[in-house]
């Protein structure tokens, strides 16, 4: 007997939003929104089940996304700049770049210092400096249990200064090599804002291809892909 549908639940804890996916027939879908209780989330579904979230939760904004993938043996790297993984040393460093990415975050807490601290020791974490701060950044995420062949980058992300100069295509082709040789997977994939054509054609030259559109739906928060 098939699955007629799933609801996976990410806790961000107080530092960032719950990620919440759900996928599956409408009636199913249905049913898991109602166990969904989260005051604060980014709901990430297809398309065709956005109305579905939207006349249960109120969504402030939402954003087109692509899921793009990128399968083994065909990844095309391009490493021009030292990468670096970084460590529990580099947390201040990346946290002034989260700060340049995520303007509305405010000031530094100790909570989000500690969070970050436990990020970055678990070795997920890539980074390019220059003229010693960094500028560059990416990291690899935890395999997800409902497609464990696939690895996942995220949260990539150059100084608006120092793009143009392939920082962004180094590290994620560092990252790319690496989740490879780390999980073994069969695919790496990311998901990337629709109209972000410049991150579409670094991800391409890569190798990555255009694998489903998704949709990013904000419920009470502010979080653009």
């Amino acid at each position: 007997m098939g699955v007629a549908g799933f609801l996976l639940i990410y806790s961000g804890g107080r530092v960032v939003p719950a990620s919440i996916i759900v996928d599956g027939d409408v009636h199913t879908v249905i049913s898991l929104l109602e166990l969904v209780d989260e005051d604060e989330a980014i709901f990430h579904v297809d398309p065709e089940l956005s109305g579905l979230v939207k006349s249960k939760f109120h969504i402030g904004s939402e954003y087109l996304t692509e899921i793009m993938r990128l399968k083994r043996g065909e990844e095309r790297l391009y490493i021009g700049h030292s990468v670096e993984l970084l460590n529990e040393n580099h947390v201040m460093e990346f946290l002034r770049l989260r700060r340049e990415w995520r303007s509305s975050l405010g000031s530094i807490t100790d909570e989000e210092v500690k969070w970050t601290k436990n990020e970055l020791r678990r070795g997920h974490v890539y980074g390019i400096f220059a003229n010693e701060q960094l500028v560059s950044i990416a990291r690899l995420g935890e395999l997800l249990p409902h497609i464990p062949e696939v690895c996942w980058i995220e949260t990539v992300f150059t100084s608006q200064k120092y793009r143009g100069r392939g920082f962004a295509t180094s590290v994620v082709s560092k990252t790319v090599e690496n989740a490879f040789k780390r999980y073994g997977v069969e695919y790496v994939g990311l998901g990337v804002r629709s109209d972000n054509a410049p991150a579409k054609r670094i991800y391409e030259k890569i190798g990555f291809k255009k694998h489903r559109d998704r949709c990013w739906l904000n419920l009470n928060v502010e979080f653009m892909p």
